[in-house]
């Protein structure tokens, strides 16, 4: 597994959170296939950078995965691979709505910070 640390070009790389709202009598379900899914990751995608999930504090039954790719390639390997099939599976059944899947952007990391800098080139403004 790679690591930021490891990544050259941290604006070459793909980065997605997938948000969703589980039953809550489904949470320990969930919690089970979770740490299947996140070893499975662990053990079989090399071309992921950061994987991690975050439970809402003020919402227990709302997770939040954070993925990182260092390449199309890897995202790819990952949306294809077998243990993902199986988590998407288990996700409609414990699920209260269907997953949101968002694109993100870098706009600025601590790891491209050599000076101080007032650059805001690469924030976009918001669409009209």
């Amino acid at each position: 597994m790679w690591h930021l640390y490891q990544v050259k070009n941290l604006a070459a790389t793909i980065t997605k959170i997938v948000r969703y709202k589980v039953k809550k009598k489904k949470l320990s379900k969930l919690k089970t296939a979770l740490v299947a899914f996140v070893e499975d990751i662990k053990r079989h995608e090399s071309g992921i950078v950061l994987y991690e999930v975050f439970q809402e504090k003020d919402d227990s039954t709302t997770l939040v995965h954070v993925m990182t790719f260092k390449d199309k390639k890897a995202e790819t390997a990952h949306v294809k691979s077998t243990h993902v099939k199986k988590w998407i599976k288990t996700l409609h059944s414990i699920c209260k709505e269907n997953p949101e899947v968002t694109d993100l952007k870098l706009v600025r990391s601590i790891k491209d910070l050599k000076e101080p800098s007032s650059d805001t080139s690469t924030v976009q403004e918001p669409q009209q």
